[in-house]
């Protein structure tokens, strides 16, 4: 598995990718993040049946972090978040969803179904939506209780507030299940005209390039999407203009590369020296990456006062993955600068051990990508058929390149979370 195959994996959970990118949409959904509260956020969404054809029973779908993950970064001794730990996710009960308005003849009671990392709010419209017809519905979403949630975090969280604009991390289904609108990242099904992109747990869409001769891609590692792989001769113009390729894959059809650039370029010229050119954008290597590691781990609570526990842990076992460009003994002294002992390299791996502060400094660390806890043992008799011996999410490579694993090719990525995303896997 390459780097950026490991990216997307990793994102996606080894979910297949089913993407009809480049198709007519059916359907059109624009969302407004109307309030936003400590614990609970409003949203105004508006459907519209862009088709010639009635769509039987759409439903709009919303995707909530199970809010179980952030309740247990606090409480390290709750027997519903031990198995968090291991990637498997408490049945979410903490969250209630309301709709308070929905227009034209349709009634909507929203549905909540937990489905492990992200939980669906499901608003079904039973009956025949016909075409041109648009239906307005309000949605509500809140912990039952009045302590805090934070909904930045959800999958379909929309950046701008008080903005309609339309939310491609919602998702539209029909009676027959068939994505109309949206990034799934439950079921790794995508549908839209942009591409979706998902990296260090930040969503976005990529558009086709528009011509602007002042948009720059600056000095570093980037990312390029264009709808054919790159051919010999093309490599050859970048690498004469001081671009290297570091790895190469396919996302949501279209061929995903992975560069690195002497300098900054503007995107007429990639567009002048790349057939099919698409669009291009920097990658993050500077957004903190989680690792997975959180503070009650330690036996500490959310301020950094950490007690004594039972048995708290002081160090951890690490999986440390970095960037392409960086060598197998680079990638082993920035692990040791961070404090890391018993470093030692297999094959594209640092194995090590941590602190708090040595995992905290990795997480910060530009040319690291990739960092996996190595956590012994079995989450609980529920999952003795499922033998932990680390976790096997992987959390932490930078681009969750959305909605599901890309098929990839030569070296790899990988992206945390997710939605796309060097070879990480032992």
């Amino acid at each position: 598995m390459n780097f950026i195959q490991n990216v997307l994996f990793i994102c996606f959970l080894g979910l297949p990718t089913i993407s009809l990118a480049g198709e007519s949409l059916s359907v059109q959904l624009l969302s407004e993040r109307y309030r936003t509260e400590s614990n609970g956020v409003e949203y105004r969404i508006s459907l519209t049946n862009k088709s010639v054809s009635a769509i039987l029973d759409p439903e709009v779908r919303y995707f909530a972090e199970n809010s179980f993950i952030q309740y247990c970064e606090n409480r390290m001794n709750d027997t519903n978040c031990f198995a968090t730990r291991y990637g498997s996710y408490a049945e979410d009960s903490l969250l209630t969803a309301w709709v308070d308005h929905v227009s034209s003849d349709f009634s909507v009671d929203p549905v909540i179904f937990p489905n492990g990392k992200y939980t669906e709010i499901r608003l079904k419209l039973a009956g025949l939506f016909y075409p041109g017809k648009t239906v307005q519905i309000h949605l509500g979403i809140s912990k039952k209780d009045s302590s805090s949630w934070d909904s930045s975090r959800d999958w379909s969280y929309q950046k701008n507030a008080e903005v309609i604009e339309p939310n491609y991390f919602m998702a539209v289904y029909d009676a027959s299940r068939n994505i109309l609108w949206g990034d799934d990242p439950n079921s790794g099904k995508h549908n839209s005209d942009v591409v979706t992109w998902s990296e260090r747990g930040k969503n976005s869409t990529v558009g086709p390039f528009d011509g602007d001769t002042s948009a720059m891609v600056p000095a570093g590692r980037f990312w390029m999407l264009k709808d054919i792989p790159l051919s010999s001769k093309e490599r050859g113009l970048l690498v004469g203009i001081g671009i290297n390729r570091l790895d190469a894959g396919r996302h949501q059809g279209k061929s995903l590369l992975l560069f690195k650039a002497d300098a900054s370029v503007r995107k007429t010229v990639l567009d002048s020296l790349v057939a099919t050119f698409y669009n291009a954008f920097p990658a993050d290597d500077t957004t903190k990456i989680g690792s997975g590691i959180i503070l009650s781990d330690f036996g500490c609570d959310s301020n950094g006062n950490c007690q004594k526990q039972e048995s708290p842990s002081t160090e951890f076992d690490m999986e440390v993955g970095c960037w392409p460009d960086v060598s197998m003994d680079a990638c082993k002294t920035s692990v040791k600068q961070c404090g890391g002992v018993n470093a030692v390299i297999d094959r594209r791996l640092v194995l090590s051990t941590h602190s708090m502060a040595s995992i905290s400094c990795l997480e910060s660390n530009k040319d690291i990508n990739h960092l996996i806890p190595q956590r012994e043992g079995e989450p609980d008799k529920i999952f003795a058929t499922r033998k932990i011996s680390k976790v096997q999410e992987r959390i932490s490579v930078p681009y969750q390149i959305n909605g599901a694993p890309a098929k990839l090719g030569s070296i790899g990525v990988a992206i945390q979370n997710g939605q796309p995303r060097l070879n990480l896997k032992k």
